[in-house]
């Protein structure tokens, strides 16, 4: 068995494991094409850059995008942020629209104090349509961390639908920021 073959498997294992045994439909994008070169970028039936499995025309190596990603998370499980930082920068540099992608970077850049950095990754998933409950908590920690209360307060909004008291207390920090 090759080293391709191997990697294949190993991710296809960790696939189905996140989706169970019925993968999700997939379909190629054929109007966005990767920012790296013209090859296609799998959507899935949510409308998320997935890994399209045997019916995908790349290999599972680091020049997959997805590829890059979900060995990231991988090694972050093993506390090898370094090298995940890189794989993670790296699959958004080839398809920008990988939210696990930019919220583990926001968690990354949070971690090291880089609160600039880490509210640019959890916007960037909320452009992206990815407006969970996490990630309008994460922009709210992103909003106190780098005084943005007027867009703090926006997000309290949209959060009162998760956690009114959570969201209330952060209603008061940002209040509190403006001086009212």
């Amino acid at each position: 068995m090759t080293i391709t073959t191997k990697k294949k498997l190993i991710y296809m294992e960790f696939f189905k494991k996140l989706f169970g045994k019925k993968e999700p439909e997939m379909k190629p994008d054929n109007g966005n094409v990767n920012q790296c070169d013209s090859r296609p970028v799998w959507i899935n039936a949510l409308g998320r850059v997935e890994c399209p499995g045997d019916a995908c025309p790349l290999t599972c190596d680091e020049t997959c995008p997805v590829f890059c990603s979900s060995l990231a998370m991988r090694l972050s499980a093993q506390n090898n942020d370094v090298e995940a930082i890189k794989l993670h920068a790296k699959a958004l540099a080839m398809e920008p629209r990988i939210t696990n992608s930019w919220s583990a970077l926001g968690v990354f850049y949070g971690q090291l104090g880089n609160h600039e950095e880490a509210y640019k990754c959890f916007k960037k998933m909320y452009e992206l349509g990815k407006r969970d409950q996490t990630v309008i908590k994460n922009l709210l920690i992103a909003c106190e961390n780098t005084k943005r209360p007027d867009e703090g307060l926006k997000f309290c909004n949209e959060f009162d639908a998760y956690n009114m008291t959570l969201s209330n207390k952060f209603r008061t920090t940002f209040y509190s920021m403006k001086g009212e």
